[in-house]
């Protein structure tokens, strides 16, 4: 970009020239056609180039009658300084035949050539404690169940060109124990949550979470200098004590291993999204209106994409029941993709009528197989892939908010907990079974090519209104010829037909007195609150 006899002057780091620079020609400038053109995110010689290009052409098996580029350079890039050449951060050559990889990360700030130290974050904030998510389940007394494997019972597997120098960045701090685990980078100092590098930039601390392992993300100022914090095991959801907003602290992931994030289906259902369950968005808004855990209503009847990736897809059912005939409920969910092998796994709302206890009414269906009759009972499938279990447990241990309208009553609650993937899958749904509806908890590591009506997992809460999803057609029923439940889980009669009044018509005509109830509450958390009592009152003709 700077050869002494081209004339062409860099304007910045970030802005360079390809190309003719001007009509005089005293410039020197490449004359045939542009058939590729490859960028180097740090400086490198033309060996190394060449041999980046030469690994590319092999992994698409074709000859690529490369022309020697250091004799086509005029100049080699310039050296970096001896503080970054120990750091350089190693080049990944990724599939080239996969056309569509990670977005970059273009969010990312410029480190600002000021020296602004600061200071250590400060604990959570009060009120906010430390709560274990995904309860083990348990074995006393439990009936076990297992189903001979069809074929050799292997999993399924897919591949995915990841680069492990893309990082997401959320404006997030993730500093506190309950929020991540520690990882002592090179340089660090001090111990426990306290380990870290001082005294480093963010573009620093980024390539020394890059060359460490264990690193997964790390916590840094978002501009200038600070001590960069090596952090895993990323716990996103604010509500069950996770990451917090703390300016001017950010968190930037690495798509290695995503970080875990949370997706609630509560109720008539209100869907929050995995990144509105986060406290913060990623770019700030200023002046803006917080999104934080307002949820995406679905109150009409069909089966619908929750989640969609190459690894994993899950639908999510809602029809409408005895109680709700206006605003349709969640009757069941079902999932399939790598994670389970290949196989189904699904649980719906069967009646015919509404059960004691609730989850009689209930059925689960693994690979075309009723597994979980009784409480208790644990199932693991042959492959390892999927451990579920139907057991009494306390809703709250997994959302704080899983006991909404049908988890009232104290004490444990006959619940489902399906573990996908085996030991490392980084996945799990809770189910709470109702007399004729459900609630879903959705906890999982982040997933880079997701989407559904759990979002898509990017620290934006905007994209994930439903407008916006919306457009992206999640908000159109799933066409019954890719339904994913098998027939046995028919919902009862009736579940795809409305025959109360509509939401608005209900809304309209609920009185203040039942809208009283909800006056503690504010912002969006009192208009589903509204909602649910107002659908609860409306007379049963109206429902």
């Amino acid at each position: 970009a700077e050869a002494p006899s081209s004339g062409y002057k860099a304007t910045s780091k970030d802005n360079f020239c390809v190309g003719k620079t001007g009509d005089d020609g005293d410039n020197e400038y490449f004359k045939g056609k542009i058939r590729d053109l490859k960028i180097w995110k740090v400086a490198r010689t033309p060996e190394e180039m060449q041999d980046q290009l030469e690994l590319c052409c092999k992994a698409v098996g074709q000859g690529c009658d490369l022309t020697d580029i250091s004799t086509t350079t005029t100049a080699s890039p310039a050296a970096p300084s001896k503080k970054t050449s120990s750091r350089r951060r190693k080049q990944v050559v990724t599939d080239v035949k996969q056309e569509k990889k990670l977005e970059s990360n273009t969010n990312n700030l410029a480190a600002n050539p000021k020296k602004d130290k600061a200071t250590p974050p400060p604990p959570t904030p009060p009120g906010l404690t430390s709560t274990t998510v995904g309860v083990d389940p348990g074995t006393a007394g439990e009936t076990t169940t297992t189903i001979a494997p069809l074929g050799n019972g292997a999993p399924t597997t897919t591949s995915s060109a990841v680069d492990p120098e893309e990082t997401l960045t959320c404006n997030l701090n993730c500093y506190t124990p309950t929020a991540a685990t520690p990882v002592a980078l090179k340089g660090s100092v001090g111990a426990g949550t306290n380990v870290g590098v001082p005294d480093t930039t963010i573009d620093e601390c980024r390539q020394l979470c890059i060359e460490d392992e264990e690193c997964e993300a790390f916590v840094h100022t978002s501009s200038g200098e600070s001590t960069c914090w090596g952090k895993k095991d990323i716990q996103t959801s604010a509500g069950e004590g996770g990451c917090q907003t703390q300016p001017p602290y950010v968190t930037e992931m690495l798509a290695r291993k995503g970080p875990w994030g949370k997706c609630t289906v509560l109720g008539d259902p209100h869907i929050t999204p995995f990144d509105r369950k986060m406290l913060g968005t990623w770019p700030v808004e200023e002046g803006g209106t917080s999104d934080y855990m307002v949820p995406v209503n679905m109150l009409d009847d069909g089966e619908y994409v929750l989640l969609s990736s190459s690894q994993l897809d899950i639908h999510g059912r809602f029809g409408y029941t005895k109680a709700y005939t206006s605003a349709a409920s969640t009757l069941g969910m079902a999932t399939t993709g790598a994670l389970l092998g290949g196989k189904v796994l699904a649980a719906a709302y069967v009646g015919p009528t509404e059960q004691t206890p609730p989850y009689k009414g209930w059925k689960v269906m693994y690979d075309g197989k009723t597994i979980l009759s009784s409480n208790p009972s644990t199932f693991i499938s042959p492959d390892g892939l999927v451990n579920a279990t139907l057991r009494d447990m306390d809703p709250t241990n997994f959302c704080v908010r899983c006991r909404s309208t049908i988890g009232t009553a104290p004490g444990p609650h006959a619940s489902y907990v399906f573990e996908l993937g085996g030991p490392s899958g980084g996945m799990q749904i809770y189910m709470l079974p109702g007399p004729d509806l459900a609630n879903i908890a959705i906890t999982m590591r982040r997933l880079p090519d997701q989407d559904g009506l759990c979002g898509n997992f990017n620290c934006h809460w905007g994209d994930d209104s439903k407008k916006e999803m919306k457009a992206r057609g999640l908000t159109t029923p799933i066409p019954r010829r890719e339904s994913l439940f098998p027939p046995e889980l028919a919902s009862p009669p009736g579940w795809d037909t409305r025959t109360g009044q509509s939401p608005e018509e209900v809304m309209a005509q609920c009185t203040p007195a039942t809208k009283a109830s909800c006056s503690a509450l504010s912002g969006p958390d009192k208009d589903s609150c509204e909602f649910d009592a107002c659908m609860a009152a409306a007379p049963a003709a109206a429902r």
